[in-house]
């Protein structure tokens, strides 16, 4: 509750399920923050702590287990999506050919400089797929929302 009353309110991370027209996507929302903001945000904590190998390498256990994406929702900072291939963060559908991203905290350090970036690592599922899992979805968004908690914690206690 206390978090929740703070003036800084839409640049707070949060867990987030929205609904398309083809998909359902679900998973943390780590909103860009204010330009004209004086003090460190969540968007900051979360850079930080994705800047520890250890950190990194958990996101990446993540990613595997739940097929999860890393996107730019406004695509200020970053067009196209980060996934994880052979164990290497990689730049897929922007304008350029697919590229290795070395470090993951660095890219989304550089995408803030060039632009506003509202971080989301989701989950995206068709659907038709999420429509035929009925109320099974929910355990699946909610399996998503746990193992994603440390992530969470540290962007809102940073």
């Amino acid at each position: 509750m206390k978090r929740q009353k703070q003036e800084d309110l839409p640049f707070q991370a949060k867990f987030y399920a929205r609904v398309e027209a083809e998909a359902l996507f679900y998973g943390v929302h780590v909103p860009a923050p204010d330009a004209a903001a004086t003090h460190e945000t969540d968007w900051h904590a979360t850079v930080q702590w994705l800047g520890k190998p250890e950190n990194d390498a958990w996101l990446k256990k993540q990613s595997l287990a739940h097929e999860l994406g890393i996107r730019d929702l406004d695509q200020k900072g970053f067009r196209g999506e980060l996934t994880l291939q052979d164990d290497v963060w990689v730049h897929t559908g922007s304008a350029t050919k697919d590229a290795p991203v070395e470090s993951l905290s660095a890219f989304l350090s550089t995408a803030l400089e060039s632009g506003s970036v509202n971080l989301r690592i989701e989950k995206r599922i068709a659907k038709d797929a999420a429509v035929e899992k009925k109320k099974g979805i929910a355990g699946d968004i909610a399996a998503l929302f746990e193992s994603m908690m440390p992530m969470y914690a540290a962007a809102v206690e940073g």
